[in-house]
């Protein structure tokens, strides 16, 4: 069966926005009815951005503590055995700047890593139920490997099954959506970390530094500034290829370490055309290889 469910994956500056696009775009040019969603959409059906999970006191005390936002709260909350996950990052822009670090300070991505994978799997598992009833493909940016990877072993230093265990359970959660994973490839992982850092501005390179070399595997690998941050994401890379081959979804390369959007393109039509054409289909857990031409 064709995938209904794509998920574009690789380092920060691989291309995975991009190469998103251009499958969404392949798939509606052969009348595949899609719904691509990127990353840092405050909208996700799958994962959390900017989510922030409050016990009912606390939700009570901010609503109390801004009467004029108590109508926006509930607007963007919603009920889980846990207490409340309320999307901050859908809350107008008048929003006042106390009420948003409380909540940023509660941060579903900041929660104890057991906890924030329990409610990550519950909302890909609704995400899925709801999916295999529709004839729509899903595509989706980094949020199968990069985010987990991301929570567990860069945030927390967690020992590489756990992390595993974790992104193996998200694809055999998705299952009956056929997941196919592409992931873009970099053969020189400094270059790649060196084009992003041109390409976003001062604020995004201080965050990215900070977390890669301020939190659990960083510390641990005593990796401070640029370097240091480089020497990460190495680390990060090696960890995502043994994962690919390990957690049982059908994987496509694409090597992306040139920028030609034309080349990318080409490359990326190929992996259309083996999942979703005439007598196609990918079969799980195979793994097929592009790269773009220099």
């Amino acid at each position: 069966m064709p995938p209904r469910l794509v998920v574009v994956e690789g380092l920060p500056g691989s291309g995975k926005t991009t190469a998103a696009d251009v499958i969404a775009d392949l798939l509606r040019s052969r009348g595949v009815a899609c719904r691509v969603v990127f990353e840092g959409d405050p909208e996700h059906p799958a994962d959390f951005e900017s989510v922030a999970l409050l016990d009912q006191a606390t939700l009570a005390r901010l609503a109390e503590a801004h009467p004029g936002c108590r109508e926006e709260l509930d607007r963007v909350g919603r009920r889980v055995e846990d207490g409340v996950l309320l999307g901050y990052g859908r809350l107008p822009g008048s929003t006042p700047e106390p009420l948003l670090d409380e909540l940023r300070a509660r941060e579903v991505y900041e929660l104890p890593l057991d906890r924030h994978i329990r409610l990550r799997r519950r909302l890909w598992r609704e995400f899925v139920a709801e999916a295999a009833r529709l004839d729509v493909v899903h595509v989706f940016e980094c949020c199968l490997i990069q985010n987990p990877v991301t929570v567990t072993a860069l945030r927390d230093d967690a020992p590489e099954e756990l992390v595993h265990s974790f992104v193996a359970g998200l694809v055999d959660d998705a299952a009956e959506l056929d997941p196919l994973v592409v992931y873009l490839d970099q053969t020189d992982v400094d270059a790649c970390f060196e084009r992003i850092v041109r390409e976003r501005p001062r604020e995004w390179h201080d965050f990215f530094v900070g977390y890669y070399t301020g939190r659990g595997l960083g510390l641990a690998m005593g990796a401070t500034g640029d370097a240091g941050t480089v020497r990460v994401l190495r680390r990060r890379a090696e960890l995502e290829q043994r994962l690919l081959g390990r957690i049982g979804a059908t994987v496509e390369h694409v090597d992306t370490s040139v920028r030609d959007l034309a080349a990318s393109r080409t490359a990326l039509a190929g992996v259309v055309d083996r999942a979703f054409g005439p007598g196609g289909g990918l079969l799980a857990g195979q793994g097929v290889s592009s790269t773009l031409p220099t």
